[in-house]
């Protein structure tokens, strides 16, 4: 089974599909949703960085559905994590000293191990 998607750019998102089975066409239909502005400008963004079009995206996403007959995502959402007091300063004074040029640079690895060895004598 194969999806054709055209996806409409309008404040409603309108999804036109075509369904073909052995190489047949079968029913269109007609899919309406409404998203928020922000929320499709940021995820078409995202879209866009991988070379995809929102239309190819749902068309991946169902053919993944249908294929797998599972959905294709995680809802195990990474928790942020936060600094602990001394984390945050230490890295505000890294960040500060690397804007000073307090920092060393490197011609190998080994030279740069040879520096990490040396501080922890």
């Amino acid at each position: 089974m194969t999806y054709n998607i055209l996806l409409s750019l309008s404040e409603n998102i309108i999804i036109d599909v075509h369904l073909t089975y052995k190489g047949r066409i079968m029913a269109a239909v007609n899919y309406n949703i409404r998203i928020e502005q922000e929320l499709r400008d940021e995820a078409f963004a995202v879209l866009n960085s991988y070379g995809l079009s929102p239309s190819q995206a749902i068309k991946l996403f169902l053919n993944q559905v249908a294929k797998t007959r599972s959905v294709p995502l995680t809802f195990d959402y990474q928790k942020d994590y936060n600094l602990s007091t001394n984390g945050e300063a230490l890295l505000r004074q890294t960040i500060k000293e690397f804007e000073n040029g307090e920092f060393e640079t490197f011609e190998t690895v080994a030279d740069f191990n040879n520096t990490v060895a040396g501080m922890s004598q």
